[in-house]
């Protein structure tokens, strides 16, 4: 089987990059070209996702395009996984947490944890081993949002101790001090990130446990069906398409790779409808935000979509029949 890389991280890569006229203006592409990337939103074997980015790399003229899309990446461009990790008590809990569920991600590459002396090691390698390594763009994506990520989830600045790359030393080696610091090795046998132990008891932002066995849940489900009902792999696609478009039938259906109708028979057969589970998704999403208080309630409104708050206001109170605010009173914690 080929290894293929998520939704997620490729949705991610082309919002932010379309989304950024300075970086990536959208004049130079051409509809081709868009509709290549747009197309990419399916999981896409790694071979094609490498040659889309080094695509967009050529067009930008940017060589420092993966380090500035991964330190630009945040936990809920991940889908349930950074739902996850944003509701994990702690770093401790968030990796082990990663390490259980990151092939809800891409099963292109394989993640390993190891203790030993003052450090905590983490190792990112392509899966099965016997694969060419990953190329550098993909290595700086990765190992700069994982810090990035780290970062976020703790508010705190972390930088790691170490860091080494499979690919060859950049000439701009400078761009990497930032983020990683200059303690740097590159064609080393593995990528390895090393950071203090410390960071294991750094607490995560205002994580929510019950949230966070809600998200365990749906994943497991995920990770152990072999058939995915229809619902569940819509339900999964929804928490990632809503960030950053309004979903519609054909673009869920394009994705797994079935016709609008078929898609539509589908879930009547299950029970339910495609307006009902973009409903159940948003509300879920919703008071999973609102219960996170660093997040307005305007934000949480343009994460669901909402151009103004005052229709999610009114969306969110027929779903639950409070308002928006009373329910972050009442029931935030």
């Amino acid at each position: 089987m080929r290894q293929k890389v998520s939704s997620a991280a490729i949705n991610f890569i082309l919002g932010h990059l379309t989304r950024n006229q300075r970086l990536f203006p959208s004049s130079e592409l051409s509809p081709e070209i868009l509709d290549q990337l747009r197309d990419a939103k399916a999981s896409v074997d790694i071979a094609s996702y490498k040659n889309i980015f080094l695509r967009v790399v050529k067009i930008t003229g940017n060589q420092n395009l993966g380090l500035y899309i991964g330190e630009n990446i945040r936990p809920n461009a991940l889908g349930i996984l950074g739902y996850i990790l944003e509701n994990s008590p702690t770093i401790s809990v968030a990796l082990e947490n990663l390490l259980r569920y990151h092939t809800l991600l891409s099963r292109s590459f394989f993640v390993q944890k190891s203790e030993g002396g003052r450090y905590v090691k983490i190792s990112l390698s392509t899966t099965p081993p016997e694969k060419p390594p990953m190329d550098r763009y993909s290595n700086e994506v990765n190992l700069s949002a994982f810090v990035a990520i780290l970062n976020d989830l703790t508010k705190e600045t972390i930088r790691p101790e170490v860091v080494k790359f499979t690919h060859r030393r950049p000439e701009n080696i400078e761009a990497y001090y930032p983020i990683f610091g200059q303690n740097l090795e590159f064609e080393a046998p593995n990528n390895l990130i090393y950071f203090s132990k410390e960071i294991l008891g750094y607490p995560v932002c205002c994580p929510n446990i019950a949230m966070l066995e809600f998200f365990k849940m749906q994943a497991d489900r995920i990770l152990d069906e072999e058939e995915e009902s229809y619902s569940i792999r819509v339900t999964r696609i929804l928490s990632e398409m809503i960030h950053y478009k309004a979903p519609e039938v054909k673009d869920v259906a394009k994705r797994l790779e079935i016709t609008p109708r078929t898609l539509q028979n589908r879930l009547k057969v299950e029970g339910t409808t495609f307006q009902e589970l973009i409903i159940s998704t948003k509300k879920q999403l919703a008071c999973h935000y609102l219960k996170t208080k660093e997040i307005n309630i305007q934000e949480v409104a343009e994460r669901l979509g909402y151009s103004e708050t005052s229709a999610f206001n009114r969306a969110f109170k027929q779903w639950t029949n409070f308002t928006p605010r009373e329910f972050r009173k009442n029931r935030g914690s």
